[in-house]
C-alpha cells in the first residue's frame, strides 16, 4: 500500500498513463513495475517489510496530524466569524448592509511585468491559491514565468479573489508587493468600514460562495464578473468588532504558519522515507529488485 502511495510510483505511472479522453494504465504497465523487496536468506522477509511499513505509517500519521491541526485552525476562525457576526445571509444580529461595490475597490494598476522594476516580483494566478484555506502557494517571479502581458500590481492592502471557477473558493491575503493575473480580482476595502481580514472571511463564507456559484453557473466557463461581484449585499458590522476579529485572525495565522511549516517538514520527511524505502535503503538486511516475473535483477545490502 505504501508503494502505491509513493511519489516515485505516481511519477512513473503518470509517465506511462495514456488515453484519448481519460488517462489510464494497462495491465502491461503494472506488470513492468519494479520494486525493492527485503529478503533474508534469499527469501522475502515479511518481518522486515512490516518494520519498514511501520516506519512509513508513523511518518504518515505525523503528517496527517499536522494537516488536521491546519484544518482545525481554519475551522476555529470560521466559528469565531459566525459567533461574532452571525450568518451573512440571515443576518440574525441585524447589522447594516450595503452592496459590496460600495465598500470595496478593484483599483490595482496594471503594469508591464518585464519592466525591471517589476520583473523580480512574485506572480500569482488562480493555480497559486490553495482552495478553501486561501494559502498562497510557492510562486515564480515575473521574469522566471517569462511574462510579457500586463498584470495587476498588488500590495498588502489587497486580497486576491479568483474569479474563475469561484466554487473552488480561492481567496488569499497579500502580504507583500506582487503581481497577479487577469483571472484574479485584486480587492481592497474602500474605507475603514471594512477590515481586510473581515472581507477575507466574508468572501470565503458559504453565503458568498453560494452567491458566486449561482452567478458563475450562467456562463460557459464558470466566472464571476465585476458587476456581479459588486452586486452582493454584504453585512457591515461595527468597525470595532471587525478590528477585534482582525486581531484574532492575525494571531491565529501566526500559529497557522508555524503549523504549516511543521506540516511541510513532516511531508518532506515522509516523502524522503518513502523514496528510501523503495530504493532498498531502509532495509536492515539485503534487498532484491524484482521485475514483473519476480526474478531478481539486482541485490544489495543497505544499512538503515
Amino acid at each position: 500500500a505504501q508503494f502505491f502511495k509513493s511519489s516515485s510510483y505516481r511519477q512513473r505511472v503518470s509517465n506511462l498513463a495514456a488515453g484519448a479522453n481519460i488517462n489510464n494504465l494497462r495491465n502491461e504497465h503494472l506488470d513492468e513495475l519494479q520494486l525493492y523487496v527485503p529478503t533474508k536468506n534469499g527469501k522475502p522477509d515479511l518481518d522486515e517489510q512490516k518494520r519498514i511499513a511501520a516506519i512509513l505509517d508513523k511518518a504518515d500519521a505525523i503528517r496527517r496530524k499536522r494537516q488536521h491541526a491546519l484544518r482545525l485552525t481554519d475551522d476555529f476562525l470560521r466559528s469565531v466569524f459566525l459567533d461574532m457576526f452571525g450568518d451573512p445571509v440571515t443576518n440574525p444580529k441585524g447589522w447594516d448592509t450595503d452592496l459590496l461595490g460600495n465598500r470595496t475597490a478593484l483599483d490595482a494598476p496594471m503594469v508591464n511585468p518585464d519592466d525591471p522594476e517589476y520583473e523580480g516580483l512574485l506572480h500569482y494566478g488562480p493555480d497559486r491559491i490553495e482552495k478553501d484555506t486561501g494559502r498562497l502557494m510557492p510562486a515564480q517571479t515575473a521574469k522566471e514565468d517569462g511574462l510579457i502581458s500586463k498584470k495587476f500590481l498588488c500590495d498588502d492592502r489587497y486580497l486576491l479573489y479568483s474569479k474563475i471557477r469561484p466554487y473552488l473558493n480561492k481567496v488569499a491575503l497579500v502580504e507583500e508587493s506582487c503581481l497577479c493575473s487577469a483571472d484574479v480580482y485584486p480587492v481592497r476595502p474602500a474605507d475603514s468600514s471594512l477590515t481586510r481580514e473581515f472581507l477575507w472571511f466574508l468572501l470565503r463564507s458559504r453565503s458568498f460562495l453560494r452567491y458566486a456559484d449561482s452567478c458563475a453557473s450562467r456562463a460557459n466557463i464558470p466566472k464571476m464578473n465585476r458587476k456581479e461581484f459588486a452586486a452582493y449585499e454584504a453585512i457591515i458590522p461595527p468597525e470595532e468588532l471587525q478590528m477585534k476579529f482582525s486581531t484574532i485572525v492575525k494571531r491565529t495565522r501566526e500559529s497557522f504558519d508555524t503549523n504549516r511549516a511543521a506540516f511541510d517538514a513532516s511531508g518532506d520527511l515522509f516523502g524522503s522515507l518513502q523514496q528510501r524505502a523503495f530504493r532498498g535503503e531502509l532495509c536492515l538486511c539485503e534487498s532484491i529488485l524484482l521485475d514483473h516475473r519476480t526474478n531478481p535483477i539486482h541485490s544489495s545490502t543497505q544499512p538503515y
